[in-house]
C-alpha cells in the first residue's frame, strides 16, 4: 500500500480534485527517477484502487485530465470549468465572494475553495490580488482603466505600472507610456 496510500493522501490533501500533471509530479518528486513515472504510475494506481478515485478525461475547459473522487464525474466538472470560463470573461472583474458561492453552488461536495481550485483546473483563468477570476493574458488598456477607477483619490502617474501589476502579475504587459497618455485622456 505505500503507492495507494500515498495517492490517498495526495487526494485528501486537493479536498479530491487534482489534475493529474500535479499528481504524477508528485510522485515524481517523492521518489528517484526511474522508480516512477508520475502520470503513469497515477492512472495505473487509479485502475488498482477499488474505486477510491478515477481519472476524467476529456473535459472542456480544463488544463487536463482530473484525479477525482467517486463523487465528482465528468459532466460536473464541466460545468464547473464552464462557470469559471464565463466568470472570468466578465469584464471588470466580479467580487471573489459572489464567485465563490456560484462556483460553490456547482460543487457542494467539493470542501476546498472553489476559487483555488478554479485557478487550478481551468485553462487561461487566474485570480487577482483581490481574488477575483480573470482571463489571460489581460488587454494592458483594460488594466490601466481599471485601476484608474478603482483607485481611492488620486495618486502619482510613476505608481501606475506598479499597481497593474499588483493586481494582475505577470499576467498583464507593462503599460506603454502613449496608452497611459490615452486612458488619461478618456477617463477625463
Amino acid at each position: 500500500g505505500g503507492l495507494l496510500q500515498t495517492l490517498d493522501l495526495y487526494l485528501d490533501s486537493a479536498a479530491d480534485l487534482v489534475l493529474l500533471a500535479d499528481a504524477g509530479q508528485r510522485f515524481e518528486e517523492q521518489w528517484p527517477a526511474g522508480v516512477v513515472r508520475g502520470a503513469g504510475i497515477v492512472r495505473l494506481l487509479c485502475k488498482v484502487s477499488a474505486g477510491a478515485c478515477h481519472l476524467i478525461q476529456d473535459i472542456e475547459g480544463a488544463r487536463g485530465p482530473v484525479l477525482a473522487r467517486p463523487a465528482f464525474d465528468r459532466e460536473t466538472l464541466r460545468a464547473f470549468c464552464e462557470a469559471v470560463h464565463e466568470l472570468a470573461r466578465r469584464w471588470p472583474p466580479h467580487e471573489a465572494e459572489g464567485a465563490r458561492r456560484t462556483l460553490k453552488g456547482i460543487l457542494p461536495h467539493y470542501s476546498g475553495d472553489p476559487l483555488a481550485l478554479a485557478m487550478r483546473l481551468a485553462l487561461d483563468v487566474q485570480a487577482s490580488a483581490a481574488s477575483q477570476l480573470f482571463l489571460t493574458p489581460v488587454d494592458t488598456l483594460e488594466a490601466i482603466k481599471l485601476v484608474i477607477e478603482r483607485a481611492e483619490g488620486s495618486f502619482p502617474l510613476a505608481d501606475l505600472s506598479r499597481r497593474v501589476e499588483d493586481l494582475f502579475g505577470v499576467h498583464v504587459s507593462q503599460p506603454d507610456p502613449d496608452d497611459v497618455l490615452r486612458v488619461l485622456r478618456e477617463q477625463g
